[in-house]
């Protein structure tokens, strides 16, 4: 029998994680200072600092976006189906919070707060999601007119530098 999707999904998060994780550190070369300037561009003072490229947030963004997004739509799937995989949507879970946790103590500050909000968001429906549970208790907190704001901020986030 073929594997499922979420298990495809599942292993190809898995098998980038791994590669962010070693690549990143390994293979990037340490930041050098700039040289110093005359005076503050008339920008910089206005503009948040854009993240290195080499930061555990930029590194591991798409990750994580991602992994929220398949992980929304599996929680749906699943429950829709009555009979949910809970200990695979609970590890899956698991995983995106260890990429948002180690991504959150780089992230930028305009994207940070809305970070720390579906990293919450998703701890509480997998919190959620137990035998006997209610089934509002585990979408709730993924779909809701305050929480969506942030998911799509989180999702539609370009802020890091682009590698070459």
């Amino acid at each position: 029998m073929p594997p499922s999707h979420s298990t495809i999904i599942a292993v190809t998060i898995t098998l980038l994680i791994a590669g962010c994780a070693t690549q990143g550190a390994a293979s990037k070369p340490a930041p050098t200072t700039a040289p110093p300037s005359t005076g503050p561009s008339p920008s910089a003072a206005t503009a948040p600092p854009a993240p290195a490229a080499t930061s555990a947030f930029c590194l591991d963004l798409t990750t994580f976006q991602i992994g929220v997004l398949v992980w929304r739509n599996d929680v749906l799937e699943e429950v829709k189906q009555g009979s949910p995989d809970l200990k695979g949507l609970q590890q899956r879970a698991v995983m995106i919070e260890y990429i948002g946790e180690k991504m959150q103590e780089s992230a930028p500050a305009d994207i940070a707060k809305q970070l720390r909000a579906v990293r919450k968001a998703i701890a509480a429906s997998a919190k959620a999601l137990k035998p006997g549970r209610n089934v509002r208790d585990v979408i709730e907190p993924l779909y809701n007119k305050r929480i969506t704001p942030a998911f799509d901020a989180v999702d539609a986030y370009q802020g890091c530098p682009r590698n070459s």
